[in-house]
């Protein structure tokens, strides 16, 4: 598995957010998400130039809770699976767009659905339409490549809010353009 250890400090990471072990998407279907680390997203990291971080393989003491807000607000790069509509998954993904404007990769099983309210974010399946891992690997790795040279937010609400921060008794809240 991989193991996050110190490693040299220019080395970009990728934290992923996910369910650990065997769960059940939303129609009932059995997914190990410790299979579909190691064989699709971590290798799919690495392939992309960053080191791959999972809360549960972070070796040290302390708070998971506070190492993964650290994770979610500092790594260069976020994946993350929605594949079971987990709740802690969907509010860590809130967490990550609010603090990051880029790169957040959101990734699913095929056939799980999306919810509504990020329903219109691309969105990788695994595997892919002609049954192929490796094609999703591929195309998470593209993502990422794309995210880091990306001029515009791929978060939806990160430059809202850090409009909202400003005073809006001096400075207005600016409308969107969109």
């Amino acid at each position: 598995p991989h193991v996050v250890r110190a490693v040299n400090q220019q080395t970009k990471k990728c934290f992923v957010i996910m369910p650990f072990g065997l769960k059940k998407d939303a129609d009932g279907n059995e997914i190990d998400f410790d299979r579909v680390y190691e064989d699709v997203i971590a290798r799919a990291i690495t392939s992309a130039g960053f080191e791959p971080v999972r809360a549960d393989q972070i070796e040290s003491p302390g708070s998971i809770q506070r190492d993964m807000f650290v994770h979610i607000a500092r790594d260069d790069a976020a994946v993350v699976d929605l594949s079971t509509l987990n709740p802690n998954v969907f509010y860590e993904l809130g967490v990550r767009h609010a603090l990051r404007p880029t790169v957040t990769v959101l990734i699913k099983s095929r056939g799980s659905t999306v919810p509504f309210n990020i329903h219109n974010q691309r969105v990788v399946d695994y595997p892919s339409k002609t049954g192929s891992y490796d094609e999703a690997k591929e195309q998470i790795r593209r993502f990422l490549e794309a995210g880091c040279n990306a001029t515009v937010p791929d978060s939806p609400i990160f430059s809202i809010l850090q409009d909202a921060r400003k005073d809006w008794k001096t400075q207005p809240i600016q409308k969107s353009e969109d």
